[in-house]
């Protein structure tokens, strides 16, 4: 949202039409809305913007600059062939973006990794730890075009926000360490390999515009205004519990001068391990993965001030298994099958509210999802230059999140008690790929 010194006071439509310049004795206005998000009422300041004489404005046109360097190195620790090493590597970035590239507000961050590496016993053993720290502001985009409260399939969208670059490799707004080895054997057809990440947020997830009515000035901001400038992004860990972000059925963890009761920190702590093995005669290859993230934000606030909207206590488990079989050089076939379970409590807007009230109580299990994906897929390649594919997927998804657990503000209400949802279907896809 916009913050302090772009209020609908401070930098109203109204005041932008009444400055510009004279031209040839012609008084033009200028109108060029710069405000970070552009075309927000210019009259009235709040915080959710889905309301009668409020809000409703948009980013862009935006604007980023980005820009870092990158450097490796490594040291032979022998002469002889495949000698141990050790090497040293890092990244940094920084960016800074502009919601809309009209307004002189922009929100920069920066990104940077450093990894202490070693190839051993002959390269078999591949390890290395790295430190990493990205920004919540490094390199974000934004767009604003669903009304409050839309929910997707997907667990962890961030409605109307997301980043430009690799967030796999450069999480944002975590800092923290990661392990990797990897261990090659019997001529390299064998790989056993294991990571570990233990990740804390780089910055809570505390709302850095808290303005009550009037605190500015008379009229200045309007409205209470609680919520993020723009550029501010944590998938998982979302902003803290409050009726002007989440509406009336929402807790509230602030007092009335918008103090917050409580700020904790978000954790991401897991690991990976898998392994394959490929035979020559006949062609077959065999892999599999396990892997486990954990993420937690603790609250010390009871329901009543929606602790159970500010707690995180969430585990995601994947497996896969998949065997390969080369018939000939031409062709490839696959079978395998994918595992994902995520279960545990995440409810930032606060949609089972009324039930944690009623249970006075955070902790309940409010996700608990398995899906089986079972796949089969074909691989055939018609020349050096010229291939094709086809993986048929079917997905099968069990809840077991009971139907006690309610959802909405009347307990007893249709649907609210809507669990399990549980769902199945087929997915085809195929693909064409021609080199030039």
């Amino acid at each position: 949202m916009n913050p302090p010194g772009y209020f609908a006071q401070q930098f109203s439509a109204f005041q932008q039409q009444n400055s510009g310049q004279l031209v040839n004795g012609i008084f033009l206005p200028d109108t060029t809305d710069k405000r970070p998000i552009s075309g927000w009422n210019g009259t009235s300041d709040n915080a959710v913007g889905f309301k009668p004489g409020g809000g409703g404005g948009n980013f862009g046109p935006q604007a980023q600059d980005v820009f870092g360097v990158t450097g490796r190195h490594r040291w032979l620790l022998g002469s002889q062939d495949k000698a141990p090493s050790l090497s040293l590597a890092g990244d940094w970035g920084h960016s800074v973006y502009k919601p809309n590239k009209n307004s002189p507000f922009d929100s920069s961050g920066d990104a940077y990794r450093f990894e202490i590496g070693a190839l051993l016993f002959k390269e078999a053993l591949d390890v290395g730890v790295e430190y990493l720290s990205v920004d919540p502001n490094y390199a974000p985009a934004s767009w604003f075009g669903n009304a409050l409260g839309a929910r997707f399939p997907r667990t962890m969208n961030f409605t109307g926000v997301w980043n430009q670059h690799d967030f796999i490799k450069y999480p944002h707004n975590r800092e923290g360490i990661r392990l990797r080895g990897k261990w090659s054997f019997h001529e390299n057809r064998g790989h056993l390999w294991a990571k570990a990440f233990f990740l804390e947020q780089k910055k809570t997830s505390l709302y850095d515009v808290r303005v009550t009515t009037g605190a500015l000035g008379p009229g200045t901001p309007t409205n209470p205004v609680l919520g993020f400038s723009p550029g501010f992004v944590d998938p998982v860990f979302s902003g803290f519990a409050s009726p002007y972000l989440y509406g009336r059925a929402s807790g509230n963890s602030f007092t009335t001068s918008l103090a917050p009761m409580e700020n904790p920190s978000g954790s991401e702590n897991g690991f990976r391990v898998g392994g394959s093995y490929r035979w020559d005669d006949p062609a077959l290859k065999l892999s599999g993965s396990y892997a486990r993230t954990t993420f937690k934000r603790d609250s010390d606030l009871s329901p009543n001030f929606g602790g159970d909207q500010n707690l995180v206590n969430m585990d995601i488990d994947m497996v896969n298994l998949e065997v390969q079989w080369d018939p000939s050089e031409k062709l490839a076939l696959t079978a395998g099958v994918d595992i994902t379970r995520s279960a545990g409590h995440m409810d930032p807007s606060g949609l089972s509210h009324a039930y944690a009230v009623s249970i006075n109580s955070n902790p309940f299990k409010n996700l608990d999802s398995t899906q089986t994906s079972p796949y089969l897929g074909l691989d055939y390649d018609f020349t050096e230059k010229t291939s094709a594919g086809l993986t048929v997927r079917y997905y099968d998804t069990q809840d077991k999140v009971g139907p006690q657990v309610r959802a909405g503000t009347a307990l007893d209400s249709y649907g609210s008690s809507a669990n399990p949802f549980d769902w199945n279907g087929w997915q085809v896809g195929t693909r064409f790929s021609m080199k030039f």
